[in-house]
């Protein structure tokens, strides 16, 4: 079984525009769904338990589906997908490992090109 380990304030990365926390993205979470070929007829419980990293987890976060019968009313509830989510690496926090979102790495390439920084293009070999 996995265990959770939970960020703390002083592992989390910042934008380096606005210093708001960043998020991990997308590549450091491992989701398992139910119903789909990868599943091979397991559970999302089953494939969370079979599955195994070397890498630190933070969250596993679990969706549920509901049954209704004909009144509305809930007649059972199932996982529907089960979400890992890990520690990301260095480039994995937010956009690029630096920025929160396009608009502050918007803000600061015209911030940085306002001070006078300029691209300079390598020669061609």
């Amino acid at each position: 079984m996995l265990t959770v380990q939970p960020i703390t304030a002083a592992e989390r990365a910042h934008c380096a525009y606005c210093n708001k926390p960043l998020q991990p993205q997308h590549s450091a979470r491992k989701t398992f769904w139910s119903g789909t070929i990868e599943a091979k007829g397991q559970t999302p419980e089953q494939q969370l338990a079979a599955y195994k990293t070397n890498r630190r987890v933070v969250r596993i976060a679990r969706q549920y589906s509901q049954k209704y019968n004909n009144e509305g009313t809930v007649v059972g509830r199932e996982v529907h997908r089960i979400e890992v989510v890990h520690f990301p690496d260095p480039d994995e926090w937010g956009l690029w490992g630096l920025f929160c979102g396009q608009q502050c790495a918007s803000r600061f390439g015209w911030a940085s090109y306002k001070a006078g920084y300029r691209m300079k293009r390598k020669a061609a070999a």
